[in-house]
């Protein structure tokens, strides 16, 4: 695939990729779709997925995995219910 970036880390929070969103998007690297892995390491606050929604921008597709153990689902839904409903700052 063309323009493909792929940045994994064992037990990276939501928080942590923060600077390397900020750092793509300044190379001009962040294509029109995005994918964001979450896996099990837990909930994020809501100030983290505005700030990462903000650096991807509006004009951009963003898509989500979601990965999770039982006892954060509740959490994670939650959050992922509160994601859909909100427009990219």
């Amino acid at each position: 695939m063309p323009h493909l970036i792929v940045d994994a880390a064992v037990s990276r929070q939501l928080g942590d990729t923060i600077p390397l969103f900020e750092e793509y998007k300044k190379k001009g690297a962040l294509n029109n779709n995005v994918l964001i892995g979450l896996g099990t390491n837990g909930a994020f606050a809501p100030k983290e997925l505005d700030r990462l929604m903000q650096i991807i921008g509006p004009k951009r597709q963003v898509f989500g995995l979601i990965r999770m153990f039982r006892h954060v689902i509740g959490k994670i839904k939650l959050m992922v219910n509160w994601m859909q409903q909100r427009k990219i700052p």
